[in-house]
């Protein structure tokens, strides 16, 4: 594997990447941050991050095709740019034979693909957000977001018809949950920097203050903490200090990592359920794990790294964990990437649809691959873009 796809592309100012195999495996995730008080540890953390993808022969930021659309009988996709993190194209092929249908193109606005609604691709072009006709590439305003999206804007689709919409205004960053039938905000919260876990009703959410810069022209995020959200009314069910590891949501429940340990957390007022403690390392069993959680049919997947002078573990140690008991049982190399690519991939009945991009860095491909079979045929290929200077 030696792949790498910016996430951002598809959601600007998610700041994720995720590294990808020519099989469309995704072993890997790095979650960037912006401009926080300890910044240095953070550059060290993503210093660390590059030589351990580079050890085993990874990139860390190379731009490939979008995760892709269903949207009936097409796939759409957003392009690479030569910009990183960012995309001004949309294609649109067939997924029966990969013919391209329709090509979009803003060269001044960058147009981020979200999720799909009523048979429509909801988009994100500028600070606009407009449904997309997926036989013509059509784009009509839907929702005008009064926000800066260009560096730090992002929308996640919701359950009944809504979506959660962040950016910044006045130099504040926001939360405002949109009812997408109305495309009227419901409520909006300040102060919410980006979106950790969405769970049943509740929205974990990074809480910070911005202290703006005007020397250097940016700005610094501080009095960091977790706050509970009610998807109903934007009110603040519960809070607590962070961690340093992105948690996520299992039916009723938040899983937190830090120090060794995984948490259950009540997602309705925080409270303390379970609390599960990695065994140590055998040969240095005061070294503390990174832990890469993820989430697979209401059961928790979690990959401790253990930083030594070894860059990867050659065997390293994948559990699933009940919740919320957090029974761990050892879990296989295989299900975790499996577990990954679900969230990063299409499916339909038959088959799974991905992106991936040549070994030699040139190209880069959507491709299908048949459930039952495992055959895999690629559907559309395009060289990549030249970097831009």
């Amino acid at each position: 594997m030696n792949l790498c796809q910016n996430i951002t592309s598809r959601f600007p100012g998610l700041n994720e990447a995720f590294c990808f195999g020519e099989d469309g495996t995704r072993p890997w995730r790095v979650r960037l941050r912006r401009t926080y008080p300890h910044a240095v540890l953070v550059w060290v953390v993503l210093l660390l991050g590059i030589l351990i993808f580079e050890a085993a022969g990874l990139s860390p930021i190379i731009p490939q095709f979008g995760t892709p659309f269903i949207v009936g009988s097409n796939l759409i996709f957003a392009a690479p740019d030569p910009a990183p993190f960012r995309t001004h194209r949309l294609i649109c092929i067939s997924k029966r034979d990969g013919k391209k249908i329709w090509e979009k193109v803003d060269e001044k606005e960058t147009i981020s693909p979200c999720f799909v609604l009523n048979r429509q691709l909801i988009v994100v072009v500028g600070n606009e957000v407009r449904k997309c006709d997926p036989n013509s590439g059509e784009l009509s305003l839907t929702y005008r977001t009064g926000f800066g999206f260009e560096q730090d804007g992002y929308v996640r689709e919701q359950p009944d018809a809504t979506m959660l919409v962040g950016g910044v205004r006045s130099n504040v960053d926001y939360l405002t949950l949109v009812d997408c039938n109305t495309w009227r905000a419901l409520w909006e919260v300040p102060r919410i920097s980006s979106i950790l876990a969405t769970g049943e009703g509740v929205v974990l959410c990074d809480h910070w203050g911005r202290v703006t810069d005007q020397s250097a022209g940016g700005y610094s995020l501080t009095e960091q903490s977790w706050v509970a959200l009610s998807r109903t009314n934007g009110e603040v069910l519960w809070r607590r200090a962070p961690s340093s590891e992105v948690p996520v949501a299992v039916g009723h429940y938040f899983l937190v990592a830090s120090n060794d340990t995984i948490q259950c957390l009540n997602q309705r007022d925080g409270r303390f359920i379970k609390q599960y403690e990695l065994p140590p390392d055998k040969l240095q069993p005061d070294l503390l794990a990174t832990v890469l959680l993820a989430t697979t049919n209401q059961e928790l997947l979690a990959w401790p790294i253990r930083s030594s002078s070894t860059p990867i573990d050659p065997k390293p140690a994948y559990l699933k964990l009940s919740v919320p008991e957090l029974k761990a049982r050892k879990f296989s190399k295989s299900g975790w990437q499996r577990a990954l690519e679900d969230g990063f991939s299409a499916k339909d009945d038959a088959c799974v649809y991905y992106s991936t991009i040549a070994s030699n860095w040139l190209s880069t491909s959507m491709n299908r691959r048949d459930i039952k079979t495992g055959r895999s045929v690629e559907l559309y290929k395009e060289a990549l873009p030249a970097p831009r200077n």
